[in-house]
């Protein structure tokens, strides 16, 4: 069976979507109504994910929810997939995903001792407020463009990092290490820290210049194309109309 991969994103639309010219209050969302982002999120997984395995042929072996960051832009609500599937499959779900939730871009992680990509998963050794920790991190050391929620059973307990752009440099490594040091001190809290290697793939779509999800569509087989992006159309249909029943109080069904 293949191994477990790792895909995030979230429920806030990209930049030029068509859900943020149907509901332009999506786009500051999380940062004047943070539970009700945190909401929307745990109904897209709620909603798409059983989709998502029917038309894509992964295996989802785990969900969460928690807040991510990503440059200076405000925390927003982050959905983690814990998925298992060969690389047709993958590439399929992150398509889909990216389509029907209007996303500038889905990233997966597949674990690779050998990978090209290096990433820091950061451990604190009790809860604190990751949204406040990463602005400190981030202002610190910012070869840090972003990072996605590490879970235990209970809270979300870490940072995982990604050099997404494989441009860290020993300088970066050093200011990433003073920073730790730093957050230690600030929040009295021992952190752990671990360098993994990872195969990182992304896919995506400028929704400003593709209004239909041309980048995402172009990456569906020849043969298929016609029939899954009709497929598609019809899912992110549905959830547009459901995005405007949960911002109006309502749940979806």
């Amino acid at each position: 069976m293949p191994e477990d991969q790792f895909a995030a994103f979230e429920a806030i639309p990209g930049v030029g979507a068509r859900l943020l010219a149907m509901y332009p209050e999506l786009a500051t969302l999380p940062s004047f109504d943070l539970p009700l982002a945190e909401r929307l999120t745990r109904q897209l997984f709620e909603w798409l994910l059983p989709e998502l395995e029917k038309i894509t042929g992964v295996g989802i072996t785990g969900v969460a929810v928690a807040v991510g960051g990503y440059l200076d832009f405000a925390p927003s609500p982050c959905l983690v997939v814990t998925f298992n599937g060969d690389q047709a499959s993958t590439h399929s779900f992150m398509i889909t995903i990216g389509f029907v939730a209007q996303q500038t871009e889905v990233i997966a992680l597949r674990p690779n001792l050998v990978g090209a990509t290096r990433c820091l998963d950061i451990i604190f050794a009790k809860n604190v407020d990751l949204p406040r920790a990463w602005s400190d991190l981030r202002a610190a050391a910012p070869a840090i463009h972003g990072y996605m929620p590490l879970f235990d059973t209970d809270f979300a307990h870490g940072m995982r990092v990604i050099d997404e752009s494989q441009t860290w440099t020993e300088h970066d490594m050093v200011d990433i290490a003073r920073a730790l040091d730093m957050l230690s001190a600030r929040y009295q809290v021992d952190i752990a820290v671990d360098e993994l290697r990872l195969d990182f793939l992304k896919v995506g779509n400028d929704w400003e210049k593709y209004s239909d999800g041309q980048s995402y569509l172009a990456g569906i087989a020849p043969g298929q194309r016609s029939e899954v992006a009709q497929r598609l159309a019809d899912l992110a249909s549905r959830w547009d109309a459901h995005v405007g029943t949960i911002l109006g109080g309502g749940a979806i069904t």
